[in-house]
């Protein structure tokens, strides 16, 4: 996983949510796409951020992998995941899932790839999608999860132009992804890797809810897929989380212990490059 916004340390640590629904989309991929123990495979890890996702979740998984290449665009990233996921049959490195040049190396090298919660940040999401199907040996498969306009991510657009944060934050609030609350359905992205030349095994859009074990925990999370929190001076960096706080809980509510319920949509997508 990886984005602009995503701050590397505190995405290493506040990562719950993302842990729960990986491990269940890489489930659901092995079984839909049948496969197996992936001997003398070799994978790409697009997005990797701090590295959980190759290391701690698909190796636990897959462990007779042949070998996993894990890409994220941005160095801090990468560094991190050196420290905290080293493993023998993970290279980590930095490259642009977005820019050909960047992974043009691995061109026709790769059996599968996989990518959570990463293509949500990724402006040109059509040319990135057709450079993983050139990464692609025949008859390779992808498998691609990410968040796609969920309405709680308004509350960082809400905060940067809050008349209290604004002139700290507010040359920041049109980075924001745009996928995160642009209404793109299904429909739009089969088409897209229909016409790339791709067979679609699965292409859906599913709700999913997740409540946060504390405030602490939730405050994490929100300041993690914020990076721009940075900007804030120290001495009103309580005031800001408070603030967040509250936005944050505004678009999932309570459940009946008091503790904030997020909703969010994800893509779940598999492919196949016919052979």
């Amino acid at each position: 996983m990886s984005g602009v916004g995503v701050d590397p340390v505190l995405y290493s640590k506040y990562h719950h949510l993302q842990e729960r629904d990986v491990n269940d989309f890489l489930h659901v991929s092995a079984s839909f796409l049948n496969w197996g123990n992936l001997t003398n495979k070799v994978v790409m890890d697009v997005g990797c951020g701090p590295g959980n996702t190759s290391s701690s979740w698909f190796l636990t998984i897959f462990p007779a992998v042949k070998r996993l290449i894990a890409i994220d665009v941005q160095e801090e990233m990468i560094n991190l995941a050196k420290v905290l996921n080293p493993q023998p049959k993970i290279e980590f490195m930095i490259a642009d899932i977005s820019d050909e040049a960047s992974v043009e190396c691995w061109e026709g090298t790769i059996n599968k790839v996989i990518s959570t919660w990463c293509f949500q940040f990724i402006k040109d999401q059509h040319k990135s999608f057709r450079n993983v199907y050139n990464l692609l040996k025949p008859g390779g498969e992808a498998a691609i999860l990410f968040e796609i306009n969920s309405s709680y991510h308004v509350c960082y657009e809400e905060i940067t132009k809050s008349q209290k944060w604004h002139k700290i934050l507010e040359s920041k609030a049109g980075e924001y992804p745009e996928i995160y609350t642009k209404n793109v359905d299904a429909a739009h992205f089969k088409q897209l890797l229909v016409g790339l030349g791709f067979n679609v095994v699965l292409c859906t859009k599913k709700q999913k809810s997740f409540v946060f074990s504390s405030d602490d925990d939730c405050i994490g999370y929100a300041l993690s897929m914020f990076a721009w929190h940075k900007r804030v001076p120290d001495e009103l960096m309580e005031e800001f989380r408070r603030d967040l706080l509250e936005e944050f809980s505004k678009y999932g509510g309570r459940d009946s212990h008091g503790r904030i319920t997020v909703h969010y949509n994800l893509m779940n997508i598999l492919v196949k490059k016919p052979s």
